[in-house]
Order: structure tokens, then C-alpha cells, then sequence
């Protein structure tokens, strides 16, 4: 009679295996000595929480492989938290790999592409194999992932060996670190070169498709000045091994200038304290704890609103203030129009375009009472949007140290921002024009009931489609955000530069970039939109010389590669 212990061959392992991970069959088709192994308890709850750093979901490396219970229970947490991560279940011993596949029910994990299996001997090498994506995952494993048990028995021993691999690899990045570092503090190496072509390199959020288009066209324009320009798309909130990718990736760009985006030089390259680094405030810095950065008086912050570079006139820094820009792109040829004209397609539709995030964007943890007085304040700001953040805040009552008070006005000024965008498409679709809105999702539910329900179109990627969308529209109607009244986005600037027709926000930044009534238009109350639009969207020939005009201040003042010229003067006159 068998015990289950018997030496086979390939015997009952699940076809889900070659199925799924035809690799593995493979390498465990020969495996002799193959021991089945019995079924116990789970050392980790089915109500675990996945660990996460900030929001981000850790990497889990489950040791030993066990009978699968505990694989199966992080699975299951996956689905019940909806959220993906990777799971790497470590097994060195394949005759207990093979054993456990088949004296048990994988077949769901082995269906799970989240689910990595590194087995055999050389561990390194299995988890290298394992994670073909992840640039540097055997560092993670000291930096941040999760260690599990799958074989309680010989976790404590696997443990010690996955994590002394972690801390070789770890040793080997922070030498390499360390070469650069003093490499690059010699005189001759320190700063920018002061002629030469330099090698900028940038991490961006991947998951903000504003900053990605700001990255790309900052990254472009300092291109086509003669520099070699190197761009990370780092996806944050949602990759374990984002971290440690993003440190290879500095380290092995070895820059001479770093391009970030609200955080100093030392925030992604903490081994060179050589580095220059030109931070882009185009953003409320207020959205990060910026305060707690170490800055230096190698970060040049540039700060797009007055408001934005008073943030840092009490750190290290030194902080000049320049608007956003934009491309002059390619216009849509005429072949494209039915009748050879702009005013083919489009001419008499209305573009809304823009996000909507309320208060749980930055403050999602302030309880009903102050979100309900904060929603009056609001819809009071929108009809007075002229009124200082101050004034509205000084109505509400609310008590509470620096911090709150910090995060109550950007909690009040994103709502108001979404509350005057959504109230300015139903406006204009209330008044009988053809509104088509762009954006992200949340628009469907907020326009819901309303005479703009229906008039969602989706987001607009950037590039030709946004070209065009922006050209052949009757108007482009754009709001800025109250979270920065000094400042303008970047649609201000696209829409012109497309030869579109700008209908915004009136604030002084506004004048202070165009000529308005020539270049652009601008309302200051929502009620007046109706008027606005309609006198422009009923006379081509106007339309068609606000477009030019405002193409032709974009060619003028506003593109990046002005923006970029101006930049690389500042870096230079600071660094040499």
C-alpha cells in the first residue's frame, strides 16, 4: 500500500500546469523523488490585509510552497481588496513543488498571471527569472516586499537565505552609489557641464497623464537644444518594484541634470549631493508634504503661479516663477475636412474638457459636517470666484491646527474646481449648444439627470487627437483650478496652439499671457457663458481670427522650447 511518500516521475501533476506555465512543466517534468505532501493549516488568515507602502501594494514572497493555502489566501485577498500585486512563491526544492501540485487543487493560482513561481537551487537566479520585468528585484527584497510562510517548517531558514541574497544585491547597488557619488563631487565632474551637451534624466508618475505629457514635452524641447534626454514613466501607486526600479534607473542615467516634479533632487537620488536638479512646480505643492524634503541650493524650483513659489521661500531652494507652455503641433491637414475648411467638422460643438476630482482627491478622511460646510462655501465661491481663498475660509468656523487648515483650502478648492466645471457644461447644454465633454469617468455619474447627461465623450488623449478635437471645435471651454489662482493649465496654452478657439476663466494670469477678446476669450461668471459662446460660435470669420491670433502668441511667448531656453539660462547662470 502506498503512504504517499513513494519516488515517481511526472506522475499527476495537473494539466493546468502545462496549460498555463508550460516553463515550469518543463523543468519539473524530470524530476525524480517527487514527495506528496499533506494538507494543514494555514499559517496567514483569510482576512489578512495586504501590506502596502502609502498606497502602493508590496510585492509578497511566499517561502516554501506548502500545499498552496497560503498562495490561495493571498489570491483571494487580491480579489476581495481589488488590487494587484505580484506574489512570488520561493521553492528551492522541486520535488516538493511537483509534490504539492500534485496532491493538490492549483489549478486556480496557476491561472493567476499575478502568481510567480521561482524554484529551484540558485534562488537569486529563480527570482531574476521569476520577475523579468522588475529591474532590480532581489534588492527589493531588504527595501520593501512582504515574506510570507508557505511551509511553516522551513520558513525560518528560507527566510535567512532569501534575505542574505536581498542584502548582498543591496551592498553591491549602494557601492555602485558610492563610486558615482564621489565620481561625480570631484571638481571636474560637479554640476551641469558648463558647454557642453548635458544628460537629463526624469522620473514621472506614470498613473498623471498631465505630468506624463509635461515630462514628454519638457523632455523634447531640451532634445532639440542638442541634450540627451532620458524619461522613467514610474507607475507608483501600482507597481511593488517601482522603488527599487526607479533607483536603478537613476543610477544607471548617471545625469547631469535631474528634471523632477515637486520633489528635490535628494527625493530620487539621495547619493548625489552633486546634482542639479530643476523641479517643475506645475502643481499645488501643498498636495505633498513638501516641507519634509531635503532641499538644496542645487534644486531650482519653477513654479508655474506666484502662490506655488511662495510655498518653498522658506527652504533651501531658490524658486523662480515661469507659466506653463505648450507644442506648437502639426495642424490637421484640409484633406481631412469634408469640404476642405476648418469649419467642416465640429464648427458649432462646444468642448468642455477637464477633470473633476472633489475633496476625497486630497483630503478623503474629513468627516460630513465639514465636507457639508465646505460644499456651501464652495458653491458660493463659484458665483464670487474672484473672492481669496482666505475670505471663503474665514466663513467656515473651522478650528484646527496649520495642517488642517492647509488641507480644509485645498479640500474647498478642488471642490469648487469640480462644481464650476460640471455647472459650466450643463450651463451651455441647458442653453441648446452642442456640448461634448471630455474627461475622466466621474463625469458620467456627476452630469447624470442634467442636460449635459449623455454629452461624455471619454478622455482625449494627447497628440493628434487632442490637435484636432481642440481645432475643429466651435470653442474649447476650459476652467482653471481654484487651487491655483495665480496660475494657468495647460489647456490654456493647447487650445491656441492648435488653433483652437480658448474660451477660460478670466484671472490676471490670463491677460498677463494673451490678449483677451483677440487671442482668447474669457468669462468670469458661469451665467455668461451662454452669451460668450454663442457670439463667437455664430460668426466664422472671428473664430477663425481668434484662432490665428492665439496660434501666433503661442509661436511668440509660450511654446517649450522657449520655456526650455529660458530654463537651461537660469541652470546655467546658477551653476557657473
Amino acid at each position: 500500500m502506498s503512504d504517499g511518500n513513494e519516488t515517481r516521475r511526472d506522475a499527476g501533476l495537473p494539466p493546468a500546469l502545462s496549460r498555463h506555465r508550460p516553463g515550469l512543466a518543463d523543468r519539473l517534468h524530470d524530476v525524480e523523488g517527487i514527495t506528496a505532501t499533506s494538507p494543514g493549516k494555514s499559517p496567514v488568515p483569510a482576512s489578512i490585509t495586504l501590506p502596502r507602502e502609502g498606497r502602493r501594494p508590496l510585492a509578497l514572497f511566499v517561502l516554501g510552497a506548502g500545499d498552496g493555502s497560503v498562495v490561495e489566501t493571498l489570491r483571494q485577498a487580491m480579489h476581495r481588496e481589488r488590487t494587484d500585486t505580484l506574489v512570488v512563491v520561493v521553492e528551492p526544492d522541486r520535488r516538493l513543488l511537483a509534490g504539492s501540485f500534485s496532491s493538490h487543487d492549483w489549478s486556480a493560482i496557476l491561472a493567476d498571471p499575478r502568481i510567480r513561481f521561482a524554484d529551484g537551487e540558485s534562488i537569486d537566479d529563480a527570482i531574476r527569472d521569476a520577475l523579468p520585468d522588475a529591474a532590480d528585484p532581489l534588492r527589493a527584497i531588504v527595501t520593501g516586499v512582504g515574506l510570507l510562510p508557505g511551509d511553516v517548517a522551513r520558513f525560518e531558514t528560507l527566510r535567512e537565505k532569501i534575505l542574505e541574497i536581498g542584502r548582498v544585491a543591496n551592498t553591491r547597488f549602494l557601492l555602485e552609489a558610492s563610486r558615482q557619488s564621489e565620481r561625480r563631487s570631484t571638481p571636474s565632474e560637479a554640476g551641469p557641464p558648463a558647454g557642453d551637451a548635458w544628460r537629463i534624466a526624469g522620473i514621472v508618475d506614470a498613473g498623471s497623464t498631465a505630468l506624463r505629457h509635461l515630462a514628454t514635452s519638457i523632455g523634447a524641447a531640451a532634445r532639440r537644444a542638442g541634450h540627451e534626454v532620458l524619461i522613467r514613466a514610474s507607475d507608483i501607486r501600482h507597481d511593488p518594484f517601482a522603488a527599487t526600479e526607479d533607483a536603478r534607473f537613476a543610477l544607471d542615467a548617471d545625469p547631469d541634470l535631474l528634471l523632477s516634479f515637486l520633489r528635490p533632487g535628494r527625493s530620487t537620488i539621495p547619493w548625489r549631493h552633486d546634482l542639479a536638479t530643476l523641479v517643475v512646480a506645475s502643481s499645488n505643492p501643498r498636495l505633498l508634504p513638501f516641507e519634509t524634503f531635503d532641499w538644496t541650493d542645487r534644486d531650482l524650483v519653477v513654479a508655474a503661479t506666484p502662490g506655488f513659489a511662495a510655498c518653498y521661500e522658506k527652504l533651501e531652494c531658490d524658486q523662480v516663477i515661469r507659466p506653463l507652455a505648450a507644442d506648437l503641433p502639426d495642424l490637421p491637414s484640409p484633406d481631412d475636412d469634408a469640404d476642405g475648411s476648418k469649419e467642416a467638422r465640429g464648427a458649432r460643438t462646444v468642448l468642455v474638457v477637464g477633470n473633476i476630482p472633489g475633496i476625497d482627491a486630497v483630503a478623503p478622511d474629513l468627516p460630513d459636517e465639514v465636507r457639508r460646510v465646505l460644499a456651501g462655501i464652495a458653491e458660493d465661491w463659484v458665483e464670487t470666484p474672484g473672492t481669496d481663498v482666505e475670505e471663503m475660509i474665514a466663513t467656515t468656523r473651522l478650528d484646527g491646527d496649520d495642517a488642517f487648515q492647509s488641507r480644509i483650502r485645498l479640500a474647498l478648492a478642488y471642490d469648487a474646481t469640480r462644481r464650476r466645471r460640471i455647472r459650466s457644461a450643463v450651463t451651455l447644454a441647458e442653453a441648446g449648444f452642442d456640448v461634448r465633454i471630455h474627461g475622466e469617468v466621474a463625469w458620467e455619474q456627476a452630469i447624470a439627470g442634467t442636460a449635459a447627461e449623455g454629452r461624455w465623450h471619454g478622455w482625449l488623449p494627447a497628440g493628434d487627437d487632442q490637435t484636432a478635437a481642440f481645432h475643429r471645435a466651435g470653442v474649447v471651454v476650459n476652467v482653471n483650478s481654484f487651487a491655483a489662482p495665480g496660475g494657468l493649465n495647460m489647456r490654456t496654452f493647447e487650445v491656441p496652439a492648435a488653433a483652437g478657439v480658448l474660451v477660460t476663466d478670466d484671472r490676471p494670469a490670463v491677460r498677463d499671457a494673451f490678449d483677451v477678446g483677440v487671442e482668447v476669450l474669457a468669462f468670469e461668471r458661469v451665467d455668461e457663458l451662454p452669451d460668450i459662446v454663442g457670439g463667437v460660435i455664430e460668426s466664422a470669420d472671428r473664430r477663425r481670427a481668434i484662432a490665428n491670433a492665439g496660434r501666433e502668441r503661442i509661436r511668440r511667448d509660450h511654446t517649450w522650447d522657449a520655456w526650455w531656453a529660458w530654463a537651461e539660462r537660469e541652470l546655467r547662470r546658477r551653476h557657473h
